[in-house]
């Protein structure tokens, strides 16, 4: 009997997924070249494809420690009360309805709004922005 549950996406969908969400950083963001990348030591963040993406963008990658869960606690945290707050909660229409639902809370409240607790009560954006002025001011 066929299990009945939410769909798991595969390890190529979730390659693939993962390379998207990299351009759409990339793009967005435009870090300069030596980046380093960090990440869980998940398939999707070892193919040969995901590296093919890194190494286009100049990027270092870093993977976290064999064993070792703490390295990615703070974004697991983050990605957690994401699923239980926004996605495991509603049921959307179609993906791309979902896909900008869950853009819009990451990139605009839990970027742009939310205060954060580790960063001195900030969000995510304005520590960004006070360090750019920061490096404006070194290089002047």
């Amino acid at each position: 009997m066929a299990q009945m549950g939410r769909p798991g996406l595969s390890a190529a969908q979730k390659a693939e997924l993962v390379g998207r969400a990299l351009f759409m950083a990339v793009k967005a963001y435009q870090p300069p070249t030596r980046l380093i990348a960090h990440s869980d030591r998940g398939s999707q963040h070892a193919s040969a494809d995901y590296r093919r993406i890194l190494n286009q963008f100049g990027m270092v990658q870093s993977m976290r420690r064999k064993g070792n869960c703490w390295d990615n606690a703070p974004i697991e945290s983050g990605f957690a009360g994401l699923k239980t707050e926004a996605v495991q909660l509603t049921k959307y229409a179609t993906r791309a309805a979902a896909r900008l639902a869950i853009f819009d809370d990451v990139e605009v409240f839990y970027h742009q709004v939310r205060r954060h607790s580790k960063i001195n009560n900030q969000s995510p954006a304005d520590v960004e922005r006070q360090w750019q002025e920061q490096q404006l001011k070194k290089a002047a």
